[in-house]
């Protein structure tokens, strides 16, 4: 990062709400003291640093953002609305050893269910999901036992199409503990359970609901700390990346 970029980006970070104000249509610098409860001294010294960076221009008495100014708003309130977004997560993010194999799109316009008070509560949310939705692609790196007899019932019924990853250790499991599940998926057209040599630090659900699609990030492989939801675009695309990255190199059981 250059200098200027640097001076800039620290720019937005001080003075970032006077551009949002001018952006909402408050441009008399009268009405901008009202608004933020400033000094008229502090209002002209903000307008002229903003307009120093090329960030507004001052015309007749008002303020207005030029096209660099709507810009860097717009880049500086979608960082802010992240950073705010993965600071609100930072409970469940605490029991994933890898933050690197997450992204930051995830947590933007996200609900986050949190264990720490009521353990099954994350779970709930999942199974809640799971019996609505038609269509999921899941990784799992352990078991919940609710929610595998959810999804055996639901496979043999034909209600759901399933096409779900597993880890060693989860497959183990399923073969000593939930025969008659391994039994039901290999039975079903629509149905699928593959085995990963992959280790990801958190299990995930794409799953496809009447109206939308949502994605479900598990954080924890016991205890659960916590369950993110997310149904944005961009937060689903992520999403389908990193399932279809571990479904290519998994092999298929049944």
């Amino acid at each position: 990062m250059t200098e200027d970029s640097s001076e800039l980006v620290g720019l937005l970070a001080q003075r970032g709400g006077y551009l949002e104000s001018i952006a909402d249509g408050v441009t008399e610098k009268r009405a901008l003291v009202d608004a933020h409860d400033a000094s008229r001294s502090t209002v002209d010294r903000a307008v002229r640093q903003l307009a120093d960076a090329d960030l507004v221009e001052r015309t007749h008495g008002e303020v207005e953002l030029t096209t660099t100014g709507r810009l860097a708003l717009d880049a500086y309130t979608t960082f802010r609305d992240r950073v705010a977004a993965v600071g609100d997560t930072n409970d469940v993010l605490a029991a994933v050893d890898d933050g690197g194999a997450l992204d930051v799109r995830l947590f933007e316009n996200a609900t986050v269910v949190e264990a720490e008070h009521t353990p099954q509560k994350p779970m709930e949310a999942v199974a809640d999901v799971l019996r609505e939705a038609s269509e999921v692609r899941v990784f799992a790196p352990l078991v919940i036992s609710n929610q595998v007899e959810l999804y055996r019932d639901r496979v043999a019924d034909g209600s759901l199409r399933a096409d779900v990853v597993v880890t060693q250790a989860v497959l183990n499991e399923l073969v000593a503990n939930y025969q008659d599940t391994v039994e039901t998926f290999a039975r079903a057209d629509d149905a699928a359970l593959s085995l990963t040599e992959t280790d990801l630090p958190y299990g995930l659900v794409l799953a496809s609901l009447d109206d939308r699609d949502v994605v479900l990030v598990v954080f924890g492989t016991g205890p659960i700390a916590g369950v993110l939801r997310n149904d944005d675009p961009d937060a689903i695309d992520w999403a389908v990346e990193r399932f279809d990255a571990v479904r290519a190199d998994a092999t298929r059981l049944a």
